[in-house]
């Protein structure tokens, strides 16, 4: 067996977005030569390095709201830690600043369009770069759903479930806001969103303008 792990970066030349993959999760001896983190900044380092390097690190990120989800590698699969020392690989989430208050949600609301997966080598192991410069409508001249509205919507399967997690069929939502949606696909604009959460569990995401408007 190698300890060497095999990276294939892919660009699209138009847009600058990129992608790296490699083949971590099937080399069991890298894995298992893998040692802990001590310090869970060399990750957002060497993520913020990669960036720099291969494109730019884009002057719309908030750094403030930057996060670290910490993983160990078992059994071929990325498992969830909660302490560094515990941690072979941290991806490393990069989010857009907020529009006037209002924050901006992704596909997965647990991540971003912008993530880097660091093992405890500073070594690259996964990254998506999908970045869109946040260009918001004037929607406040378009009239938004009320929030019953948008959570009967919710109710007959018109929303989009972007997490769940939850382990009960009835979710009981607690949480409930405004957001701007930027997939992964190219938008001309931002979409405001009305999102339900409830704790960390659960994300659902219904569109806030109403209907009659949407497509104008």
């Amino acid at each position: 067996g190698t300890t060497d792990v095999t990276t294939k970066l892919t660009m699209d030349i138009v847009n600058n977005n990129f992608n790296i993959t490699s083949n971590y999760l099937s080399n069991t001896t890298y894995i298992s030569a893998l040692q802990g983190f001590s310090d869970q900044q060399n990750a957002v380092n060497s993520a913020q390095g990669l960036l720099t390097n291969v494109n730019s690190l884009p002057p719309d990120i908030d750094q403030t709201k930057t996060q670290a989800s910490l993983f160990s590698l078992k059994n071929g699969s990325l498992t969830p830690v909660t302490k560094v020392s515990d941690a072979q690989a941290i991806r490393v989430i990069f989010h857009q600043q907020d529009i006037e208050t209002i924050p901006i949600y992704y596909e997965n609301p647990k991540s971003s369009n912008i993530n880097v997966l660091v093992d405890a080598n500073n070594k690259i192991l996964e990254a998506d770069y999908i970045h869109q410069t946040a260009v918001a409508d004037n929607f406040s001249t378009y009239p938004l759903k009320t929030t019953k509205q948008a959570f009967d919507e919710l109710q007959q399967g018109k929303g989009y479930i972007a997490f769940d997690d939850s382990t009960s069929k009835d979710i009981a939502i607690n949480n409930v806001f405004l957001a701007y949606y930027i997939g992964s696909q190219t938008q001309k604009y931002l979409m405001p969103i009305i999102v339900f959460a409830k704790d960390n569990d659960f994300f659902a995401y219904v569109p806030a303008v109403t209907d009659e408007w949407i497509g104008k």
